[in-house]
């Protein structure tokens, strides 16, 4: 839809402006955080948001299926190291807080992961 609505000359001047409705559309998904979510008006900003980043994306000419594609290539790298350091340590996880399972996500990343 987007390519389409471009070709047309409905579309952003400047990738600047792409990300701004993308920061216009986090302040709308956190206004529906509350207490009583209605997951329908969530679904709906969280989709507007992600529709928003898929633009920005299209901007810089980036497909949005290879960006996700590689994002969970990397997590899955870095969560098998984390599961690959809690199974050394001949613990469970529910042994490990947060913060330490944090660190070994960061040990990942400085390894190149």
């Amino acid at each position: 839809y987007q390519k389409r609505a471009a070709k047309v000359g409905f579309d952003w001047d400047e990738v600047s402006e792409a990300w701004k409705k993308v920061k216009e559309e986090i302040v709308e998904v956190e206004q529906e955080m509350t207490d009583e979510v209605d997951k329908s008006r969530m679904k709906d900003e969280l989709g507007d948001l992600l529709f928003a980043i898929v633009n920005v994306l299209r901007l810089y000419n980036i497909h949005a299926d290879e960006a996700v594609y590689a994002a969970n290539q990397k997590f899955y790298h870095r969560f098998s190291y984390i599961e690959d350091r809690v199974r050394e340590s001949n613990k469970d996880f529910s042994d490990y807080s947060l913060e330490e399972l944090d660190g070994f996500w960061n040990e990942a990343k400085q390894n190149g992961l």
